[in-house]
């Protein structure tokens, strides 16, 4: 008689191992990045441990707080970190607890039974009386054959175009690991950067599919993520109402600001707002509309009046777009595919109205209401509007500048490499503008890094800041800024808008007049090596800042440019700085923006370079007020770029090609485009089926759905449509904006794409699994 009992290969023997090693990689990992973090290490790696000692504990809390955690967990403006944060640190420890947990368990089970299941696993075999090998993933959780071919080319030409990446750039500057964290799109550590977004989603993929094979399938698991990216986004919305009230205004839609809330990856530009945002609104009104008790009815419409809210004042007319085209799309699917069920519903509540009907009428005049006046009530986005046509041609010749830069075969097949994009775009010098016949800037507006020098009679090296001008373009003096987040600073009073030019101007004269009692800035500097360029003979110019200002933003702010002596002629042959100098400089207010706000703003000191082919080196910087020092972290850069980081200023056109297919066919090349779309097509072609066949009660041998698909557990899965709308809004947001070069994103992304492709995935012969 043939043995059913299912026994451990010699090959799967080595499964729980493998989790095993997995487990310990990560949690080494995520000890090693949490005992670099630069302001909190103590708590960082007090709070990696609880969680990954919680996740092996209850192993489906992942589900929801990784999504919640997602659109805020990082603190860039306070450590400086570039290339990790705080979300990866989560990420980790949710990788080390969950897979220790799996692992365990395994172990557990193969030891059960020891050399005699082993030995019978192999008599078996050698008589053919063993069970079926299993195919695919270890225990019978498997995808269908070309879908793991596809996910295997997405992960091939990811790692090439790293690969690619790493080797066509400049290595570290430091060779010390901590030092690598703050690296910029100069170095080669920018490929690891961006490439780590699509790892973590791979390696959460077992995880997902394991937690579908549990009572609950995929149902919970979409249930939990979604209740998550709920949970995330009105933290988002709540952020924005506290950046809006406390800047331009809730009800100023004329100033020119745009919502950044917590995502500071946007200090180079760029949409990682915009992108979140599309994301998230389908499982917003999945939200409302599943709510059937008064009060979480109500906070769920709240949620939705903060998110309308946080949408329109990105001032994005590419979000507004793709955040509204797939919830129609998505109420046109229902009555496509329910309407027998929809109109009788209609009919229903039409002839009794519920309080769930009246609130519904009394929310979406709300939400119409909240529409018009954002978008009629000020001059912003009626201005933004008007200049659609003429920005469309802008962006039209910046992609073409980007297509410039596939320039051999290998580029064109493989790409240019992750993270080139910024650097070689820059490199191409001013490009002429078809329309207006002017020279467009496509340099870089500066750059900052630490750099160290031996000192006579010392043994630890220098540590200073080199910051500098832009190369050629005048226009781009003093965009580019490092800059350290302060905290609220009530000794900076706001300008009085009555006040005269003599008091509002930037004041040119360096030093402190008799009796100043104001703010001023003491720095060890000099200046730095000259540029090629024809203006950068002269004294460099320090434009110095401190603001009220959340990430792009300056208001009420306290300014002062000043020059330094200009080093000696050097010749070709003897280049170098000028010798140090101690320069006092006092800080006056200027107005550029309304200084009362609703709430207390935090304040910024920034540093930028104002010639063309310029760098200043900066030593030590102390920053005075009538009341004392006001304390500064790193302010003698001992520690590398920690708690600095840099700004674009409003220049960020190197910095994003503004179209996710361009950005992956130019930075991953036409492999990794074709595959990365291959894997979205599988991913809306399982969604689709999904929800048809919820709708449609045919017998299980007659949907003709992908293989693997389990039929009870689809049919209990009412969020699949949402997905689909929001795998289809970020396809749509990514016509006009990047996506994969903010790593919290791009994770984001591929989350939604693999979820997309596991909507198929569920519980089949539970009772005869083993070890998942």
């Amino acid at each position: 008689m043939r043995d059913t009992r299912r026994h451990p290969s010699g090959v799967w023997l080595l499964w729980p191992w493998l989790l095993l090693a997995g487990a310990m990689a990560s949690a080494g990992l995520a000890v090693v990045l949490a005992a670099q973090h630069p302001v909190w290490p103590a708590l960082a790696l007090s709070a990696i441990f609880c969680w990954a000692v919680l996740n092996a504990c209850f192993p489906t809390w992942w589900l929801f707080v990784v999504p919640a955690c997602l659109p805020w967990l990082n603190f860039a403006p306070w450590t400086g970190w570039r290339v990790v944060d705080e979300f990866d640190l989560l990420l980790f420890a949710t990788l080390a607890g969950v897979y220790g947990r799996w692992a365990w368990a395994a172990v557990s089970q193969f030891s059960v039974g020891g050399q005699s299941a082993l030995i019978t696993g192999a008599a078996n075999r050698l008589n053919q009386s063993g069970p079926e090998p299993r195919k695919g993933f270890p225990h019978g959780v498997g995808l269908p054959i070309l879908l793991q071919l596809v996910l295997a080319a997405v992960v091939v030409s990811t790692c090439v175009s790293a690969w690619r990446g790493w080797a066509g750039a400049p290595g570290p500057a430091n060779t010390h690991f901590a030092a690598w964290l703050f690296e910029d799109e100069h170095s080669a550590v920018s490929s690891l950067r961006l490439g780590k977004s699509l790892g973590y989603a791979v390696l959460l993929l077992p995880l997902w599919m394991r937690q579908m094979r549990q009572d609950g399938g995929s149902a919970r698991v979409y249930r939990l993520f979604a209740l998550g990216m709920c949970a995330g986004l009105a933290v988002v919305a709540c952020m924005a109402l506290w950046e809006r009230a406390a800047f331009p205004g809730w009800l100023n839609f004329s100033t020119h600001y745009r919502t950044t809330a917590t995502f500071w990856e946007m200090h180079f530009g760029g949409a990682a707002i915009d992108i979140y945002l599309v994301a998230s609104a389908p499982f917003a009104v999945w939200f409302l509309l599943d709510q059937r008790r008064p009060l979480r009815w109500l906070a769920a419409a709240s949620l939705s009046l903060v998110a309308l809210y946080a949408v329109l004042t990105t001032f994005s007319r590419g979000v507004y777009g793709a955040a509204l085209l797939p919830l129609l799309l998505l109420g046109i699917g229902k009555l496509m595919l329910r309407h027998r069920q929809w109109w009788a519903a209609l009919a229903q509540s039409l002839g009794e109205v519920n309080w769930r009907g009246r609130a519904g009428v009394v929310l979406a005049l709300l939400l119409l209401g909240e529409l018009v006046t954002v978008v009629w009530g000020g001059s912003y986005m009626r201005e933004r509007l008007a200049d659609s046509e003429a920005d469309l041609g802008q962006r039209l010749q910046h992609w073409q500048r980007g297509l410039a830069l596939l320039q051999t075969p290998a580029d064109q097949l493989w790409g240019i490499g992750l993270g080139r994009l910024p650097a070689r775009y820059a490199a191409q010098g001013g490009a002429q503008d078809a329309s207006t016949g002017e020279v467009v800037p496509t340099e870089f507006s500066g750059r900052a890094q630490v750099l160290t020098e031996p000192q006579a009679g010392e043994s630890t090296p220098k540590a200073f800041l080199r910051l500098s001008g832009p190369a050629t373009q005048a226009q781009l003096g003093g965009l580019f800024s490092v800059n350290q987040r302060l905290g609220v600073l009530p000794i900076l009073p706001p300008v009085d808008p009555q006040a005269g030019p003599e008091a509002r101007r930037v004041p040119s004269a360096r030093g402190l007049p008799p009796g100043f009692g104001g703010v001023y800035v003491v720095l060890q500097v000099r200046q730095g090596p000259l540029g090629q360029a024809p203006r950068s003979a002269g004294a460099a110019t320090l434009l110095i800042k401190l603001c009220e200002k959340h990430l792009i933003y300056e208001g009420n702010c306290h300014v002062q440019a000043v020059k330094l002596r200009p080093p000696p002629q050097a010749s070709a042959m003897q280049p170098g700085p000028a010798a140090w100098q101690t320069v006092r400089v006092a800080l006056r207010p200027y107005q550029n923006l309304p200084p009362q706000g609703l709430l207390e703003r935090s304040s910024s000191l920034s540093f930028s370079v104002m010639g063309v082919g310029q760098t200043i080196d900066m030593a030590t910087v102390q920053l005075w007020a009538p009341v004392g020092q006001l304390p500064l972290q790193n302010a003698s850069f001992t520690d590398g770029m920690a708690n600095w980081l840099p700004g674009a200023g409003g220049y960020y056109l190197p910095w994003h090609i503004d179209n996710l297919y361009l950005e992956l066919l130019i930075e991953r090349g036409g492999l990794g485009l074709a595959a990365v779309l291959a894997l979205g097509v599988w991913a809306m072609r399982c969604l689709w089926a999904s929800w048809r066949h919820q709708n449609q009660p045919t017998a299980p041998d007659q949907t003709g759905l992908p293989r693997g698909i389990n039929h009870h557990d689809i049919r209990q899965n009412p969020l699949v449509p949402y997905l689909a709308a929001s795998v289809l809004g970020c396809a749509l947001a990514g016509t006009v904006s990047s996506v994969l070069d903010a790593p919290r994103i791009g994770f984001l992304f591929f989350s939604l794409l693999l979820l997309g492709v596991l909507a198929n995935h569920g519980r089949k012969n539970h009772s005869a699994e083993g070890v998942h």
